[in-house]
């Protein structure tokens, strides 16, 4: 498990794109948050811990993600969850949908 770093030592790598949902990050305290948050510059062209686009005060410590298991199968895209097997298909079936809704 990673160790929580103080914010007054150091802070998450910010995405320099200001439209960049930012870094997940692991906050503390929680307070408002369940303890999931953003580093990145959403609101100010400064960065800061962010939660559904507002700022989170109060943050001492953070820490980056841990790892997903390893003992588990890779979840299956989209397209492989109802049955198609290439790109073309997808596209093609989603055009014709959009059709029809733009029909109705």
């Amino acid at each position: 498990m990673t160790k929580w770093l103080s914010v007054k030592m150091v802070k998450p790598k910010c995405p320099r794109n200001p439209l960049a949902l930012g870094v997940p990050v692991l906050v503390w305290p929680h307070g408002i948050t369940d303890g999931f948050a953003y580093y990145g510059r959403r609101a100010t062209d400064r960065p800061a811990f962010y939660i559904y686009g507002a700022e989170v005060y109060g943050v001492t410590h953070w820490q980056p993600l841990p790892k997903g298991p390893t003992d588990v199968e890779p979840r299956l895209r989209w397209g492989e969850m109802i049955g198609y097997s290439n790109r073309k298909a997808q596209i093609k079936t989603l055009r014709s949908l959009r059709r029809k809704l733009d029909k109705i």
